[in-house]
């Protein structure tokens, strides 16, 4: 099939539920002000009917769609072409339709981690910080699904610096033999479950790097609910004076690679962030 018949690229945004999901009124924006006659739109589609959905994007010449859940695992037998990332965390988030062929890949595990580079980037700038400590080997700590570990794992060789992916809190079988420079967050209930004394000594034992960054991982909805496990790890953080990414920074991150994934255009920062800020009330 070709695209060529079509005018506009389209692009959609399918899941169930839908509501408060920001991904139209973000790009839609974003288009507009790269002066782009891209459109994006959003469809609640209902579980039985997703592949009747998928099928009819395709024969209406889409140029993508944004995977919501509860489809990001089921939809990969429809795709010519799987990241080996996606492939690891199990879930397809952005599709597009390129040579012939519908391809997939998950930009989760790239946010998080280009999110962590620009903190570090900003952090050598400053006088406290040492160029060659911040880039080297250090340990990023996952505290959430293996899933998730592996697609970092896999996407870890496009940043710039030396690090390895471990679990946290580390086990024997993946000692934390360097320092810990950054602390990935998934699963708020997985070390508030422990008592206050053993979080505490888990904290203090760690071989933490210098100036330590926590990074907030953003749920796959697309929103933030506040939530006590999650005050209560914000607390904990910054009893210990470890930095923090909030879910929001990744969401940027993410938004901005999903609009280059499509458009092959970069996008502002500034701009998703505050599109972000409007549309969720953050």
């Amino acid at each position: 099939m070709s695209l060529e018949r079509v005018v506009q690229p389209l692009v959609a945004c399918l899941g169930n539920p839908v509501g408060g999901n920001p991904t139209q009124f973000v790009m839609t924006k974003l288009v507009r002000e790269a002066e782009l006659d891209w459109r994006f739109f959003t469809s609640e589609v209902p579980p039985e009917l997703f592949e009747t959905a998928f099928r009819g994007i395709q024969a209406l010449g889409m140029s993508g769609a944004a995977i919501l859940p509860p489809f990001q695992k089921s939809i990969e037998p429809f795709l010519g072409s799987t990241s080996a990332n996606a492939k690891a965390l199990g879930a397809v988030e952005v599709v597009k339709w390129e040579s012939d062929q519908w391809i997939g890949d998950e930009t989760l595990s790239q946010a998080i981690l280009r999110s962590l580079v620009h903190r570090v980037l900003s952090m050598v700038g400053q006088v406290t910080t040492n160029s060659e400590e911040s880039f080297s080997p250090h340990a990023i700590g996952v505290v959430g699904r293996p899933e998730l570990l592996e697609a970092l794992r896999v996407s870890i060789g496009q940043i710039p610096g030396d690090y390895n992916v471990i679990e946290f809190p580390p086990g024997e079988t993946t000692p934390a033999e360097r320092p810990v420079k950054a602390l990935v967050i998934e699963q708020f209930d997985a070390i508030m479950n422990l008592s206050p004394p053993a979080r505490a000594r888990l904290f203090k034992d760690t071989n933490w790097a210098t100036n330590p960054t926590a990074i907030l991982v953003p749920p796959a909805t697309g929103w933030v609910d506040a939530s006590k496990e999650r005050s209560l790890w914000i607390e904990e953080l910054e009893s210990h004076h470890i930095d923090r990414i909030d879910e929001l920074d990744v969401l940027t991150h993410q938004f901005a690679i999903n609009f280059e994934f499509w458009t092959g255009y970069e996008a502002s920062m500034e701009s998703i962030r505050e599109s972000l800020e409007e549309y969720l009330q953050w």
